[in-house]
């Protein structure tokens, strides 16, 4: 519910600011088949701006705000930037190194399918 409604006005602000300066615009799909390249940077830089300030300044991203729920500290309080920034950047990282992990312990079988490494 409220991710989804989030994350349309990422992929929004995304695509009109692709569009205005001239990036090519990738659609999620693509970016779930290589999810590092130069041309995802600007939805990162959206997603991350936006659910850090409105989480910040405002204590709920939209999506959140209309579903009702808001995000704050253990006792009660409003989180601070740096609280924001964990809270959105470290399942962002999570995600990136463990799909790097993968890909560098991924090896080739002597029939060229691809097999996770013995660990």
């Amino acid at each position: 519910g409220a991710y989804m409604v989030d994350l349309c006005i990422v992929m929004g602000v995304t695509y009109l600011l692709a569009k205005s300066q001239g990036w090519p615009f990738v659609s999620p799909a693509l970016m779930l088949l290589n999810f590092i390249t130069d041309q995802h940077w600007p939805f990162f830089g959206v997603y991350l701006i936006y659910f850090v300030l409105t989480e910040w300044l405002f204590g709920a991203s939209v999506g959140k705000f209309i579903m009702g729920l808001s995000v704050v500290m253990d006792g009660g309080e409003r989180i601070s930037l740096w609280s924001a920034v964990v809270r959105i950047v470290s399942p962002v990282y999570l995600r990136v190194t463990s799909a790097s992990a993968r890909a560098c312990s991924d090896v080739r079988s002597p029939s060229g399918s691809v097999m996770p490494a013995m660990t």
